[in-house]
């Protein structure tokens, strides 16, 4: 799999959300999380639980949640916690977090790919932090056999996703990044992450080559679209 990493931990909301903008139309769904900054919920502008789910599986694309379900599941012995609606449509406050689970599928006329997309760059611009990874398509009726993918990763983290194979020793805290990465075996190219590379350069998230190891090494490596 060819992967190429880019450091996001520098870049404002605008410049993610721009890069986040980039990722093409005909792509197939975005997976992952993004919450609410604590000051947004300090000042009374945020919910601190409710939220929403988006996916293309979800009825009309769209569900209310609680964002202690939505983290934690609910045990069978546990009662229903009731989501504070009012709390969330009538006053209103932004959501505590917008989780995307198979969001935009491709299949999904309630909620499109490119409606996605701009959701999650407009939560980015107010501040939202979390990680979202978007895919191009699957092959072999397996969600993961993908041709492309982007993670963007807005949190520092210790974790990498399972596909990057990558392997940090030591383990150590990484920034902010954005991993771009396609696998031959599946059909994938460099060739279909030109507009997101085009968008990285273009907003000057620096390239750091097919490993975050060795960060302050690459970090002014110039990627060669």
């Amino acid at each position: 799999m060819g992967k190429l990493y880019f450091d996001l931990s520098t870049r404002t909301p605008e410049q993610i959300a721009q890069i986040i903008s980039a990722v093409p139309e005909d792509w197939c769904w975005l997976d992952g999380t993004l919450d609410a900054p604590q000051k947004l919920i300090d000042d009374g502008l945020a919910h601190p639980d409710a939220g929403y789910v988006l996916g293309g599986f979800v009825e009309r694309g769209f569900k209310l949640a609680s964002l202690h379900e939505y983290r934690h599941g609910r045990r069978s012995d546990e009662p229903i916690r009731r989501v504070d609606t009012l709390g969330i449509v009538t006053v209103p406050r932004l959501p505590a977090f917008v989780g995307f689970n198979e969001a935009g599928y491709r299949e999904s006329f309630a909620l499109p790919l490119p409606e996605v997309v701009r959701i999650a760059a407009d939560l980015v611009r107010q501040g939202y932090l979390g990680g979202l990874s978007f895919f191009s398509g699957f092959r072999n009726n397996n969600k993961y056999d993908n041709p492309e993918r982007a993670r963007f990763q807005l949190v520092p983290s210790r974790e990498l996703p399972d596909w990057s194979g990558v392997q940090i020793t030591p383990r150590r805290e990484l920034s902010p990044f954005l991993l771009l990465a396609w696998d031959p075996r599946h059909r994938g190219t460099r060739e279909h992450l030109k507009p997101i590379i085009a968008a990285c350069e273009a907003q000057g998230a620096r390239f750091l080559g097919d490993t975050p190891d060795g960060w302050a090494q690459q970090m002014n490596a110039v990627v060669t679209a």
